[in-house]
């Protein structure tokens, strides 16, 4: 069982006063695309936000829209709220900016962290580890709230105490997995790239 996961609770979160989440993309939200990849493979999934109204208006209400325990600790307050209330052991974290997330890669993860027992899977991109679009075991739920207490911690020094598995692009490539599964818009010139990418992706 795998939960899929949608990070959207934290001030970078917004571009043009605009939720990411509903970012129009070639007529449809980047919420649409995301939902629509995690359906094929997740039985749960969850929302983490500080702004449930707006989700509640649109999601379908099989979509658990959940809020931080600990506010404003960024990505580990929603990780940490993640991992509390998910239904199942695996969990497939995402942020609200990340249209083009791939089931394909999400599955193949998945299935590698249970056979070998790790406690995460990342994907590897010229040699940069993406935490995001990565699969969590809900045992890792003690040292996400440990790095939450630390003055300095991070999502980055989260990963380096986690005994984790690279998923590399040669990997990625083999299953005709685009890079863009790990695309996020950040600033506007993100969001023109992602306007220009979906019309060369197969999307929903």
């Amino acid at each position: 069982m795998l939960t899929g996961v949608i990070l959207a609770g934290g001030k970078n979160d917004v571009l043009n006063d605009t939720l990411k989440s509903f970012l129009n993309i070639s007529e449809r939200y980047t919420i649409d695309y995301q939902l629509h990849e995690m359906r094929k493979i997740c039985q749960e999934i969850l929302i983490v936000t500080n702004t449930p109204q707006a989700f509640l208006r649109y999601v379908p209400r099989d979509i658990r829209i959940i809020t931080d325990y600990f506010k404003n600790c960024g990505a580990l307050g929603g990780m940490h709220s993640a991992l509390s209330l998910s239904q199942s052991p695996f969990v497939w974290v995402t942020a609200c900016g990340m249209p083009f997330i791939s089931s394909q890669a999400a599955d193949y993860m998945s299935k590698l962290c249970q056979e070998r027992k790790a406690d995460a899977v990342l994907p590897i991109l010229h040699t940069k580890a993406y935490p995001f679009h990565g699969i969590y075991h809900k045992r890792i739920l003690p040292a996400v709230k440990a790095q939450i207490r630390f003055k300095n911690g991070s999502l980055e020094n989260l990963v380096n105490t986690l005994n984790w598995i690279g998923v590399s692009e040669k990997d990625l490539y083999s299953m005709n997995i685009p890079e863009s599964m790990v695309f996020t818009i950040k600033n506007n010139k993100d969001y023109e790239t992602a306007q220009n990418l979906a019309g060369q992706i197969s999307l929903c």
